[in-house]
């Protein structure tokens, strides 16, 4: 593959993540309660709202989205590397927030998961709560490490 197509490939893999997870978040996701819900609204939200074949081609779609995150994070990495000339820290720092972010967007998903799975099962208010927090909590986590993964300026 040569340089010029694995940028390109490299630059695909991040507007394809950029896309695939709007379109799994926002256009087509059936969002739940927000962040200033009640435990009981949650809970409910859970009880009323089953998880349908179509959460979880969603769910799938999200993961595959940040995969291809992943790949534009390590061609990025490759990219700043090859201008910075390996005189500073800085791409190494980018490759690593990058790779971290989409560990903790990665690890945040079992927790819906499990409230998605379970709701029909005796999901308590609390627990599920608990669970959405959880999710939230990483999210907002990943924007610090994303603000490290950005390219520094030349």
């Amino acid at each position: 593959m040569t340089t010029t197509l694995l940028f390109r490939f490299g630059a695909l893999c991040g507007a394809l993540y950029v896309v695939l997870a709007i379109l799994a978040n926002d256009v087509f996701a059936d969002l739940g309660p927000d962040s200033t819900a009640t435990k009981q609204e949650i809970g409910a939200w859970f009880r009323t709202n089953p998880a349908t074949t179509r959460d979880w081609a969603l769910a799938y779609v999200e993961v595959v989205a940040l995969l291809a995150f992943v790949v534009f994070v390590a061609v990025l990495g490759w990219f700043l590397r090859r201008a910075d000339g390996d005189r500073t820290w800085l791409p190494g720092a980018a490759v690593g927030a990058g790779l971290v972010s989409a560990a903790v967007k990665i690890g945040s998903g079992p927790a819906m998961f499990a409230a998605l799975w379970r709701a029909d099962d005796g999901l308590s208010d609390e627990l599920a709560a608990v669970l959405v927090d959880m999710n939230g909590s990483a999210f907002v986590l990943t924007w610090a490490l994303d603000a490290v993964s950005a390219p520094p300026e030349p």
